[in-house]
This record gives C-alpha cells, structure tokens and sequence, in this order.
C-alpha cells in the first residue's frame, strides 16, 4: 500500500473535485504534470488512498496528542513543588 506521500493532499483534493463518472470500480484515474512538464497518469485505488489518509490522521492525532500531554503535565520548580 502506498502512502501517497506529500501528494496526499493533491490526491484527496482530485478524488473530491471528481465527476461521478469519472470513479469506476473503486478506481480513478489521475491526471497531472512531472516536475520536467511531461504530461503524466496513474490509476489510484480508493481505498488504497482512503487508507493512507487514514493512516496520516491518526499518525497526526497522535503527535498532536503527545505534543498536548507534554504541555499540560504540571512542571517543577526549583523545591520541586507544582508550579
């Protein structure tokens, strides 16, 4: 499984801005642009793509949780009383 990496985003935006028409069978074909100005396509699995930004949410949800705890754990002072 791909983890689509910092083209995530692009992808979710190109499946949301999608015609009906234009997903078949769970699959969906992306259109873009190499780095060089070649045009360029590949063929996204859905719930490949829905499982890699599932992935990147709780990935992210987690760091944001870590980050939350860090900064609300009561800090010492020099004593070593809560401050």
């Amino acid at each position: 499984m791909s983890d689509f990496g910092e083209n995530l985003k692009w992808f979710l935006s190109d499946v949301e801005n999608a015609d009906k028409d234009q997903i078949e069978h769970c699959l969906f074909d992306m259109y873009g642009e190499t780095i060089h100005g070649f045009d360029t396509s590949c063929e996204v699995d859905l719930r490949e793509l829905c499982g890699a930004a599932l992935k990147r949410i709780e990935l992210l949800e987690k760091k944001v949780e870590e980050i939350t705890e860090r900064h609300t754990r009561p800090t010492l002072d020099i004593e070593g009383g809560e401050v």
